[in-house]
Parts: C-alpha cells; structure tokens; sequence
C-alpha cells in the first residue's frame, strides 16, 4: 500500500511538472516584421518606434525576437516555420482624422500557417453619428497608444501559450 502512494505521488508530480518543461523547450522565437502604414501615409521613424517596445517587453517576456525583412505575409509565415519560430506577429497602423495613432496587430501560429489572435488600439470615432467631440478630449500622444498597445498584444501572448486560435478577438478586430 505504501509503495503505491509513493508511485501514485510520483506519478502525480511527474504530471504536473512536465507541462512546465515541456514550455521551456518549445522554440521562444518570435518573428515580427515591421509595421506598415494601413491607408495612410508611411511615417519615418514609426515603425522602428513600435519595433523597438515590442521588442523590450517581449524580450522582459524571455522571448528571442527575429525581425523578419518585410515581404508578403504568406511569405513571412513560411519564413517563420521554416526557422521554427513560436510566432509571427504582423501590423500595421493608421492615422485618424484627428491625428491619433491606430495600431493593428496580428499573431499567427507558423507551423499551423494560421491567424490565432488579433488586437487593434483604435481612436477612430467616425463611425458614430450624431456625436461631436472637441479632438483635444480625444488625442492621445503616439508613445502612449503605442505602449497600450504593446501591453495588450503581449498580454495576449503570454496568455496563449498553446498557440490556440481565439476566433472571438479574430471577429472582432478582423472581421468587423
């Protein structure tokens, strides 16, 4: 009877601590090329902005980021799985009317060659009719829209570590 529950308490703990192994082993790379401008005119010096905190958080995060030379998407993905990357992060970002920044983001699941997560930081307030607001109550600073953003996509990163399709942000930020 002893011998079982030192079998069974092994047993039981072998379970629990193998997930935890298994993570550490899985490749950490994340490929992210740079974002592109999304009906609007291309900024200098933007892209490299939004480059440079994603890729300080995600590294905090223990990730190796590879920055991934633009190219089409399919191509980008086949890149990311040919060189066994965790993830490939895609994005791009808009002015709107008042000058506020919008960032898009898109997660992809290379091996799969498939989108598991989107996020949008918007400010875009056109689509409501009826309402005028002043724009000073509604500008946000481009650092602080890209430091929201930065926290949320890699949020939902470091929350997803099965690299599981969440269809219900996918409607909402994709198919809208």
């Amino acid at each position: 009877m002893i011998q079982f529950t030192k079998k069974a308490l092994i047993l039981t703990v072998s379970i629990l601590i193998f997930p935890i192994f298994a993570q550490d082993k899985q490749s950490k790379k994340i490929y992210i090329s740079p974002f592109n401008a999304y009906k609007s005119n291309k900024e200098n010096g933007l892209p490299e902005k939004i480059l440079e905190q994603l890729f300080v958080k995600l590294k905090s995060l223990n990730y190796e980021i590879i920055k991934i030379q633009p190219a089409e998407l399919k191509l980008n993905i086949a890149k990311s799985k040919q060189e066994g990357a965790f993830l490939y992060i895609d994005g791009y970002y808009k002015r709107d009317e008042n000058g506020n920044l919008n960032l898009y983001g898109q997660v992809y699941h290379p091996e799969k060659e498939i989108l598991i997560d989107a996020f949008n930081l918007s400010n875009d307030l056109s689509g409501i009719e009826g309402i005028t607001l002043d724009p000073k109550e509604t500008k946000t600073t481009d650092e602080q829209n890209i430091e929201d953003f930065v926290s949320k996509i890699s949020n939902r990163i470091k929350s997803n570590i099965k690299r599981t399709e969440r269809l219900e942000n996918i409607d909402d930020f994709i198919k809208k």
